[in-house]
């Protein structure tokens, strides 16, 4: 599946890219995170016709966010242990 993703210096100033097309993965995630779904994604964006990867980085953005969530509750788990 990564090996659909390219960086070519000259096309979206070297920004990793899905299959060469001048759809950055940078935006990809963008619009995960503005709450499109992969399938929302792929139906705006017909050059996206294989959802592979756009459903990969849906999935990479759960993890991603998940860890995040993770990681801060862990810190404020911790802060309320220690003593002030």
């Amino acid at each position: 599946m990564l090996d659909r993703i390219k960086v070519d210096p000259t096309v979206c100033a070297g920004k990793p890219t899905i299959r060469g097309l001048r759809i950055t993965m940078d935006f990809v995630f963008k619009l995960l995170g503005d709450g499109y779904t992969a399938d929302d994604i792929v139906r705006e964006y017909p050059d996206l016709e294989d959802e592979t990867i756009v459903a990969w980085a849906a999935d990479e953005s759960r993890t991603l966010l998940t860890q995040n969530l993770d990681l801060r509750l862990s810190s404020l788990l911790q802060e309320r242990m220690l003593p002030p």
